[in-house]
């Protein structure tokens, strides 16, 4: 693997993750233009609707004439259709820079390689699958999205140091406030939060973000029969929430009931419909069952498990489940561990 591809290409994720919570739902996309082992000009997607990365990037360059003797990374193929900008591979064909170096191909049907194919019709040198794994975990959620017509799913939960989740029907926190407060991290970078019914009435959340800067995601709730009174704080009308149900359909203020067949699987129809409204990841924060229920179905993407030193003698145990640990720190007294489910269905 070239070194210096790889040093550029790092750079374009760097640029890239700017774009984060930002872009959504289109892909985070950084840009590099290089000349004589020199960064000339950088751009990153910025906002949803505003110019490409690699408009930013050619725009920044100062010297055009250096253009055609530079190499241009990105780490995400430049698109080649026209939607809220035009396409990129007619502004880096225009300019005449002869070379290009992508991280991945983007699975988007209107793209798929059409970029690259029309970039080497015009003459330009196409490099591929530089860093590519890392360039496909930049934007796992944009593909999950693309490719299996879902949000990237999240499964979180805190757990005693044998393995115990839950008391049987009473609130007990197992974590400790640092490990809280880094949920609240993973609740601001997610698009939605669900729980299950028994959650509601348990432990009574308010699924906000309170002690993290970000903004609250939309609270989502399964509840089949509509037996929730609307008495608990995810029917208080202070943000987006959905309840996805087989009674009703309605909206009042804030508040969406959502109904779904009795006749087809809950969670397909579900992810479905997050699918359609352009629903890039989905924090599932519990109980066990609802928990469970997605690793059976094999309908996640991460498990992020915040682990405590006290024990538990009596209450539920974790769900088992099948993933590779790609991560693991201390968080106080706890200790977070990440896995990445590597057979999604």
């Amino acid at each position: 693997m070239n070194s210096q591809h790889e040093k550029y290409i790092h750079r374009a994720l760097e640029l890239a993750e700017r774009g984060r919570n930002k872009v959504l739902p289109n892909p985070k996309v950084g840009c590099v233009i290089v000349y004589e082992d020199r960064i000339i000009a950088e751009g990153w997607h910025e906002f949803f609707g505003g110019f490409h990365a690699e408009r930013n990037a050619i725009d920044q360059c100062f010297t055009p004439s250096f253009l055609p003797k530079s190499t241009l990374y990105v780490n995400l193929e430049p698109c080649c259709h026209t939607g809220k900008t035009p396409p990129c591979t007619d502004l880096i064909i225009q300019s005449g820079i002869k070379k290009v170096v992508i991280g991945c191909i983007d699975p988007f049907d209107k793209v798929k390689g059409k970029g690259i194919k029309q970039l080497k019709a015009h003459g330009v040198e196409v490099i591929t699958g530089i860093c590519e794994r890392e360039c496909w975990l930049m934007n796992s959620p944009f593909f999950t999205s693309v490719e299996k017509k879902r949000p990237w799913v999240i499964l979180k939960w805190a757990e005693s140091s044998n393995k115990i989740m839950a008391l049987y029907g009473k609130q007990k926190w197992i974590s400790n406030k640092l490990s809280q407060q880094i949920a609240h991290k993973f609740r601001a970078e997610s698009k939605v939060v669900l729980v299950g019914s028994e959650t509601i009435r348990i432990d009574n959340p308010l699924l906000t973000v309170r002690h993290w800067e970000g903004t609250n995601p939309i609270r989502a709730i399964i509840d089949r029969n509509l037996k929730l009174k609307e008495d608990f704080h995810i029917f208080d009308h202070n943000q987006r929430t959905w309840v996805y149900n087989f009674k009703r359909n309605e909206s009042k203020s804030t508040i969406n009931w959502i109904k779904l067949s009795e006749k087809k699987p809950l969670l397909d129809q579900m992810l479905s419909d997050m699918n359609l409204k352009q629903i890039s990841t989905l924090l599932v924060e519990g109980g066990p069952r609802l928990l469970s229920h997605f690793i059976d179905k094999n309908y996640f993407d991460e498990i992020r498990i915040f682990r405590s030193n006290d024990r538990i003698e009596k209450g539920i145990k974790s769900p088992e489940f099948n993933a590779k640990e790609y991560d693991r720190k201390k968080i106080g007294s706890d200790t977070l561990y990440c896995f990445f489910n590597e057979n999604v269905s």
